[in-house]
C-alpha cells in the first residue's frame, strides 16, 4: 500500500472519529439536560453548545446527528435550524439514508419560511431513502403511493413496497397489506386468506395492530366471536385502547 492510499485512510479514520465524538459529547449533554429545569440562561447556553455539535457532525454526513439537530431545534430552541437543509442535503448525498428521509419529510411539509413545499423534491429524496435501505422511509413511501398523499397514487407501486417489507419482517407494512386486502378498492382485489394472512404474521411478530385487524374479520358475520375475543384480549394486553373496548363487546356477547 503507497504512502497516499495509508494517508487518506488515516484522514478518513480521524474524520469519522471526530464525527462519532461530536456527536457523543451533544447527546450526553442533551442527557443531561432531561434531568434539569431548562429555564435558565446557563441551560440554553448548553443547548446551543450541543447543537453546534451537532451540526458540526451532521454536516460531516452523520444522519442521526442531522436528525438529532433538527428535533433539538424545535423542541428546545422553537424553530427549524437554519442551515438543515444544507447540512441535509451533504448527508444525504453521502448516501446516509437517515438524512435523506428526513430532508424529505421537510420538504414534504415545509417550514413556514425559507424552505418551500415542495412534494416532488419530497418524492425523490423519500425514494433514495428507501433504496438505500431505510425500512421506515420505504413504508412511508409505500403508504403515500396507496393514498395519492402529495404524489400521484399508485397502489401497485405502495403495495409492492408494503410487500417487500412485510416479508422483511416490518410488521407493520403486514398490518396495512392486511387491510389493502380486505377492502379490495383501487385495483385490488379483495382477497380474505390474504388479509388473515397479513394480519396473522403482524400479530405473531406482537404487532397489536395486527391482532386487532385479525380480530375484526373473525368478528364480521360473527365468524367466530371466541376468535375474536381472544384476538382483542391480547391486543388490549399491548396496550392498545381500542382492542380493550372490543374485547369487552364480543365478551358480553359470548354471555
Amino acid at each position: 500500500m503507497n504512502i497516499t492510499k495509508v494517508l487518506t485512510i488515516g484522514l478518513v479514520l480521524s474524520a469519522q472519529v471526530a464525527m462519532a465524538s461530536e456527536y457523543s459529547e451533544a447527546m450526553r449533554i442533551l442527557s443531561e439536560m432531561k434531568k434539569v429545569n431548562f429555564s435558565s440562561g446557563a441551560q440554553r447556553g448548553k443547548i446551543s453548545k450541543a447543537v453546534g455539535l451537532l451540526e458540526k457532525s451532521c454536516t460531516k454526513g452523520n444522519g442521526k446527528a442531522c436528525k438529532e439537530l433538527n428535533a433539538v431545534s424545535v423542541i428546545y430552541l422553537g424553530v427549524m435550524p437554519k442551515v438543515s437543509e444544507k447540512m441535509l442535503q451533504i448527508s444525504c448525498k453521502q448516501n446516509n439514508a437517515e438524512g435523506c428521509s428526513i430532508l424529505a419529510d421537510i420538504y414534504f411539509q415545509g417550514n413556514g419560511k425559507s424552505i418551500k413545499r415542495s412534494p416532488k423534491e419530497g418524492l425523490k429524496y423519500l425514494t433514495k431513502s428507501c433504496k438505500l435501505g431505510n425500512n421506515e422511509a420505504c413504508f412511508k413511501l409505500g403508504n403515500r403511493y396507496l393514498k395519492g398523499s402529495q404524489i400521484p397514487k399508485n397502489v401497485h407501486k405502495g403495495v409492492s413496497l408494503q410487500e417487500k417489507l412485510c416479508a422483511h419482517g416490518y410488521s407493520q407494512s403486514c398490518v396495512v397489506l392486511g387491510y389493502v386486502y380486505n377492502a379490495g378498492k383501487s385495483g385490488i382485489k379483495h382477497d380474505e386468506k390474504k388479509s388473515v394472512r397479513y394480519f396473522s404474521k403482524a400479530c405473531s411478530a406482537g404487532n397489536p395492530q395486527g391482532c386487532y385487524g385479525l380480530g375484526l374479520l373473525y368478528a364480521k358475520g360473527k365468524k367466530d366471536l371466541n376468535k375474536a375475543q381472544k384476538l382483542f384480549q391480547k391486543a388490549c394486553n399491548m396496550k392498545m385502547k381500542q382492542a380493550c373496548e372490543a374485547a369487552k363487546v364480543i365478551k358480553s356477547n359470548l354471555k
